[in-house]
């Protein structure tokens, strides 16, 4: 990354919620894509094994998931973590099947944010 300290303020900027392709393009373009995937399937493997122990719902998660049952929204979850990431996540906050679709940044024609 050219030297850049990852530190908060670059991660929000140029990490939180954008797809690994465009990340490690954007840190490393002199790497080719074989290596930037590599890195990538690496960080999101790291995650797993950091993750499944340590998540927990966000103060007022639960009481909002009440309130949209109560009114009978539908739900679908739309995120640019790779599917294994995302199945983890759910099941480690007890959402496994709670909505109706889980829409996939890579499994799509073009990742959020548009």
């Amino acid at each position: 990354n050219r030297g850049v300290a990852i530190d908060a303020a670059y991660f929000r900027a140029h990490i939180a919620g954008r797809a690994n392709d465009d990340i490690f393009g954007e840190i490393w373009p002199e790497l080719d894509l074989a290596a930037r995937a590599a890195m990538a399937d690496e960080k999101e493997a790291a995650f797993r094994r950091l993750a499944a122990s340590k998540l927990l719902r966000l103060s007022g998660l639960t009481e909002l998931l009440k309130w949209i049952d109560d009114r009978g929204i539908r739900k679908v979850a739309v995120t640019n973590a790779p599917r294994p990431n995302a199945e983890l996540m759910l099941q480690a906050l007890g959402l496994e099947g709670y909505f109706e679709h889980l829409v996939i940044g890579d499994e799509c024609a073009r990742a959020k944010p548009f």
